[in-house]
């Protein structure tokens, strides 16, 4: 079976600092062998940007296309992903 993780995991993930919370965050990527596709910033505000809003996949293979989308809806951008299996 493929596995699609998505949405807002509050955890920076393009934080340069190493903080418990993302170090447990990374071992749970690792521990179930996630690809973690997004890696553009996905909230923006005017002091802060930050890779929160993630997509994880078990057989990244399988995927055709994935990124962020800016809405200007949303202090979040949203975020995208396809797949290249037919069913």
């Amino acid at each position: 079976y493929e596995t699609i993780l998505l949405g807002d995991f509050n955890t920076n993930v393009s934080c340069s600092n190493v903080c418990p919370v993302l170090t447990a965050f990374r071992n749970f990527i690792d521990m179930f062998s996630f690809t973690q596709l997004i890696h553009n910033c996905t909230r923006v505000c005017s002091s802060t940007s930050t890779t929160i809003d993630l997509i994880m996949v078990s057989d990244p293979d399988k995927i055709s296309q994935s990124g962020v989308i800016d809405t200007s809806l949303s202090d979040h951008n949203m975020i995208l992903v396809s797949s290249n299996r037919i069913p």
